[in-house]
């Protein structure tokens, strides 16, 4: 049997990691081809401009263009910009702006005790600072516990070692405190 020829329908490419067809099966599609057509129901436009065409357009501009004075950079909160306010508590900055069931605007706190308590959050909770949860507090309790049990363990291990594993075990310790310091 020959091999046929495939080629796009629409961008006529004759290569492609993975052939598609129209979902009227009637023609191939290249990938790229197939993956704009199943996602915005349209063929792809083939009159797109080049990226390295627009790279070098904008790097003229940016040589021509006057150096803008520096900015501050802005906090990682989320500001109202257009008079949001959570509905719940009336906060106005948020990590991130969430949706209640009917659709308005909530905090990210309100929208959390929502999710887990099937409820709105008592205006009582709402605090004038927002805080970030330290996710490392109880890292430091279970290191101390563990340093000494760790302890017994290693002593038991050293102590079953023989003179060349010792050994051993002694330069790989080395050549990993070399890498810390």
């Amino acid at each position: 049997k020959p091999t046929r020829q495939l080629v796009c329908f629409n961008c006529k490419a004759t290569q492609t990691p993975l052939w598609r067809r129209t979902p009227d099966r009637q023609h191939s599609l290249c990938n790229a081809c197939g993956l704009y057509f199943k996602q915005y129901g349209a063929h792809r436009p083939l009159n797109v401009r080049h990226k390295l065409s627009s790279v070098l357009t904008d790097i003229y501009a940016r040589a021509l263009a006057p150096t803008p004075p520096a900015q501050k950079i802005s906090p990682p909160l989320m500001t109202a910009k257009q008079g949001i306010q959570c509905v719940n508590c009336s906060q106005t900055q948020t990590p991130l702006w969430r949706k209640n069931d009917a659709g308005e605007p909530i905090c990210n706190a309100c929208g959390l005790y929502a999710k887990l308590h099937n409820r709105d959050r008592p205006i009582t909770m709402r605090k004038s600072k927002i805080t970030r949860r330290r996710r490392d507090w109880g890292v430091a309790q279970s290191l101390s516990n563990n340093a000494i049990m760790d302890e017994h363990r290693f002593t038991d291990i050293v102590g079953q070692m023989n003179a060349h594993q010792m050994n051993r075990f002694l330069s790989i310790l080395e050549s990993r405190c070399g890498v810390l310091r």
